[in-house]
């Protein structure tokens, strides 16, 4: 899959990669993993999170206007 068709520049960039793969027809498997908060981190919920939002709901809409890729 090639990256340069990801137009989101910020955190929801693998949200958008996400998106892409399932249009394609990628299948998607969930892996958990062990997160740890880091001291000092700048990102924060109420100030960082809206523009993650917009950031997705601008990915899924840029995406549902696309053609459909043929099977």
């Amino acid at each position: 899959m090639p990256f340069g068709e990801l137009e989101t520049i910020g955190f929801a960039f693998d949200v958008e990669l996400l998106l892409l793969a399932r249009g394609r027809g990628y299948q998607v498997t969930e892996v958990a993993i062990n997160w740890a908060d880091q001291p000092g981190s700048e990102v924060t919920v109420f100030r960082d999170g809206p523009h993650m939002v917009r950031q997705i709901l601008a990915a899924r809409r840029r995406l549902a206007r696309r053609p459909k890729a043929s099977s």
